[in-house]
């Protein structure tokens, strides 16, 4: 353009030279606001696909939760036994979704860091998506306690009637009166008590077991002092 503005003279050289320097300042601007744009374009796929990968989260962790709510109450130490195990399943599933937490997680602060036009959501979805979070292992934790007191109070029980039944079919030996006619009798009558001292010292184990308190028991107890 210089050689043209040249040829010119007075106002023609300034008009020209007006017109380019106003055209190379709307390139310059078109060219920042193109770049503002692209930025903001990328800025906001970065916001969507952080939102995605929350909305997955937190859908997943509803479904978990209503496994572990959809849970039956065992009623005895077989049903007791599959449901923990399903519920170990659970746990399994959850631990599996650790590093979709942690990319998550660190995609979320990366933005905030880089301050985001969407700051302000980003933070909020975060602090959503760990609370639920915590919410979730802190529900399966207490589902499996629980899960585990129960086995335990059916087992009890379990053991307790088997402990009655040997204790009722042991009773006539230990009560009997009887005391034998000869010689062969007593040594009979003395085998059958000898059989049943050696029965009686194999559960004795398990008796002592059934006199400790049971995890609930236990608790009420200390409940109970805690109160007094």
């Amino acid at each position: 353009a210089l050689p043209i503005s040249k040829a010119y003279a007075g106002e023609k050289a300034d008009d020209i030279q007006r017109h380019e320097q106003a055209v190379t300042e709307a390139w310059s601007e078109l060219q920042n606001s193109s770049n503002g744009r692209r930025q903001l374009l990328l800025d906001t796929v970065e916001k969507f696909r952080f939102f995605k990968m929350v909305r997955d989260l937190m859908l997943w962790m509803d479904d978990v939760n209503l496994q572990i709510d959809a849970q039956e109450n065992p009623r005895d130490v077989s049903s007791a036994d599959l449901v923990i195990k399903n519920h170990q399943s659970i746990r399994a599933e959850v631990d599996a979704r650790a590093d979709s937490f942690d990319t998550c997680i660190e995609m979320g602060r990366a933005l905030l860091e880089k301050n985001h036009y969407a700051s302000d959501k980003i933070s909020e979805k975060l602090v959503q998506l760990q609370d639920r979070r915590k919410e979730t292992n802190d529900k399966w934790k207490e589902k499996m306690d629980w899960l585990q007191i129960v086995m335990e109070v059916l087992m009890f029980g379990r053991d307790a009637n088997v402990a009655e039944a040997w204790l009722s079919s042991q009773e006539p030996i230990v009560r009997s009166a009887e005391l034998g006619n000869n010689v062969d009798e007593v040594e009979n009558l003395s085998k059958r008590h000898e059989a049943f001292q050696k029965s009686a010292a194999s559960w004795e184990e398990r008796f002592i077991s059934l006199e400790k308190l049971t995890t609930l028991e236990e608790q009420e107890r200390r409940r109970r002092s805690e109160e007094h």
